[in-house]
């Protein structure tokens, strides 16, 4: 048995200990805590729309969570009861019915989703209709890690439908208490959230985005409860938020769950019998030195220095440089390791499966990678984070759930380089943009000191545009020359796009207005150390109208709508990367023709952004324009919030005027 789930089972087997039961069975849980459920409301189902925001597809009308102990053959559970009910307003809102339920299962303990149901209610004339939920539709899924989830829709669902649901999930692993999502993309008329705790555990809640919750209240159980010789009561501490309105996700932002209001436990301190208190609660030293002693990575890296000694001296690195080392290594991994897609600190193979099936989850491939890094001599450990799509990491709490991606750090002399082996297409010493979050944790720990490592990148991404357009009279089309230069994580995209399916990247390079002539030519894209060109060519039919050709000549290679539309925005602008995009076009004037129109230049250079837009008439056969637009940072706070829409404004307007040509 590994020394995490070692871990999990000495834990049940202490809370199990302590724990007084909540007996009462799942379909009372259901009459007490959603009396309503399985009860049409008219006043629900003939709703047209949500006044406190007409451009709802859907809106929550009630959302109720509640959680409790409950006793188990084998000692004690945490059951999670939810009930939900929604109104779909448009179309768009249908995917509200469709519904995920994740439960962790494990070799020797296991989540169960039970007492599953749902009704869809629904007027048809003068008459109102109420479906069932059809437990054979219901299907499960796996997912990485050991997690499931339990996937179904509702049925006969349609605009103006009220959908319901109840399902609970008894745990475990009673030190995963789980936590409250009060905002969702759509409104939430009502949210509640209810925890039933006991005086041996105490758990301390991080309230996200919430100054004052609009209820809360605290109240002992009536009926007191005795275990051995200690007599209490339950307390049921209720949350409420009402009116919640819906999260705007906008461009350039983490992941909702970063922002949204929200409620998250952690157990803290534990209470014996005889009143002697045990602080639960991890120092971020102590977490450090508790994850290096687990098989899954400290043990982990200890087989993989040990076992790749020999590999290591068959390199011959002993007179290399220290960078001429880990650029050897890197090779090395990068040619015959492949990642298995999972996300995880922990090792999912141990090194002799690893070295046999060369392929890994992030830990195995990283773990490994600093094994090999340390065998020939130099100072790596590794640094654990959180991927952008997972969540920020909050600093003043060293729990484990924030972290789901390890990754490998080397320091030569005074430089810290940090290195991702799952990203063969990636430059060398530079994370994949799923790293790039704030700050990891070294798993590195001397006299009680530890590092947070910063994520954020210096280096600019570029990507430059070089265009040739030649209308044409005869054919009535616009001829088009292109070469597309690009580094940094522009590069990267485009390779990895490019190489898992080149006919469709070719398609997409371009305006589908425009059709590509010839053979796409490409250069360097293999060499992540390169930049890399594509040279092509390609035709649109030309627009004439009232003796006029008009076009527009950056080719829609640039945004066509301003990516930020929110009239406020309380979270940062995060941009991921500083990055510049420059555009050189030469417009050749067929004979007979002038310019009658061509977009104004601007020029705009403050600490934050560079916009520059020009143009200039060459010999009246050729017109010359040059833009470029530099995001100087790689994140913005929400006060710049204007500031920067207003950057886009403007570009998006000055980059997507058009060129008229008059006829003499």
């Amino acid at each position: 048995m590994s020394s995490k789930k070692k871990a999990m089972k000495q834990l049940i087997i202490l809370i199990s200990l302590s724990i007084l039961s909540c007996a009462t069975g799942y379909a009372q849980d259901l009459m007490d805590y959603a009396p309503d459920f399985g009860q049409y409301n008219v006043d629900e189902i003939t709703m047209k729309k949500y006044e406190k925001d007409s451009t709802a597809e859907a809106v929550v009308l009630y959302d109720r969570g509640k959680t409790a102990f409950r006793r188990v053959e084998n000692g004690f559970n945490i059951v999670f009861l939810h009930t939900q009910r929604i109104k779909i307003l448009k179309k768009a809102g249908l995917n509200w019915a469709t519904f995920e339920i994740p439960y962790y299962t494990d070799e020797d303990l296991f989540e169960e989703v039970n007492e599953l149901s749902g009704f869809t209610y629904n007027k048809s004339e003068n008459q109102y209709e109420k479906t069932p939920l059809d437990l054979k539709t219901v299907y499960v899924e796996d997912r990485a890690n050991h997690w499931k989830v339990k996937k179904f829709s509702m049925p006969n669902v349609k605009e103006g439908s009220v959908i319901e649901i109840f399902y609970s999930i008894s745990s475990p692993y009673l030190f995963n208490f789980r936590g409250w999502k009060y905002q969702k993309s759509i409104p939430v008329i009502y949210s509640e959230y209810v925890t039933q705790m006991i005086p041996f555990y105490t758990y301390h809640f991080i309230a996200q985005g919430i100054s004052n919750f609009d209820g809360y209240h605290a109240e002992a159980s009536i009926a007191t409860r005795k275990f051995f010789n200690t007599e209490f009561s339950d307390m049921n501490y209720t949350f409420v938020m009402k009116d919640v309105p819906a999260f705007k996700d906008e461009a350039f932002i983490t992941c909702p769950e970063d922002y949204i209001m929200k409620q998250d436990f952690q157990l803290t301190e534990r209470t014996d019998l005889n009143g002697v208190k045990t602080s639960v609660m991890n120092t971020w030293p102590k977490f450090i030195k508790e994850l290096l002693k687990m098989s899954e990575i400290g043990g982990y890296m200890k087989d993989a220095n040990s076992t790749s000694k020999k590999l290591v001296e068959s390199m011959n690195l002993a007179l290399k440089k220290p960078m001429e080392k880990i650029q050897v290594l890197d090779d090395y991994m990068k040619s015959n390791f492949n990642w298995d897609g999972y996300r995880s600190i922990y090792s999912n193979k141990s090194v002799r499966k690893f070295q046999e099936t060369k392929t890994g989850n992030t830990a195995a491939m990283n773990l490994y990678f600093v094994g090999l890094l340390n065998s020939a001599g130099l100072d790596a450990f590794p640094v654990i984070l959180s991927t952008r799509d997972h969540g920020k990491v909050v600093a003043e709490y060293p729990f484990e759930h924030f972290f789901n991606y390890v990754v490998a750090a080397v320091k030569v002399d005074s430089t810290l380089m940090l290195f991702d082996a799952t990203e063969p297409l990636g430059a060398f010493g530079v994370l994949p943009e799923r790293c790039i979050n704030d700050k990891g944790l070294a798993l590195k720990i001397e006299k009680e000191k530890f590092d947070w490592i910063n994520l954020s990148l210096t280096n600019k991404s570029t990507i430059n545009y070089f265009i040739d357009l030649v209308p044409d009279l005869k054919t009535k089309s616009i001829n088009g020359h292109f070469r597309i230069v690009s580094n940094g994580y522009f590069a990267t995209d485009s390779r990895k796009n490019y190489l898992s399916d080149p006919e469709a990247y070719k398609k997409s390079m371009i305006a589908s207005s425009y059709v590509i002539q010839d053979t796409v030519k490409v250069n360097n894209a293999l060499e992540s150390d390169k930049t890399l060109n594509f040279t092509f060519s390609a035709k649109e039919n030309m627009t004439i109208f009232d003796d006029k050709i008009t076009f527009m000549p950056f080719c829609s290679f640039v945004e066509s709508v301003n990516p930020l539309r929110q009239p406020t925005r309380t979270y940062p602008i995060d941009m991921i990367y500083k990055q510049e995009q420059m555009f050189q076009v030469a417009i050749h004037i067929p004979e007979g023709y002038k310019l009658m129109h061509a977009p104004a230049n601007i020029s705009i250079n403050n600490e934050d952004y560079k916009l520059q837009f020009s143009t200039e008439s060459l010999d009246q056969s050729i017109l010359k324009i040059v833009g470029s637009y530099e995001l100087k940072k790689e994140q913005y706070p929400s006060t710049k919030y204007d500031k920067i829409k207003e950057f886009f404004r403007v570009m998006v307007d000055r980059f997507n005027d058009e060129v008229v040509l008059q006829k003499i």
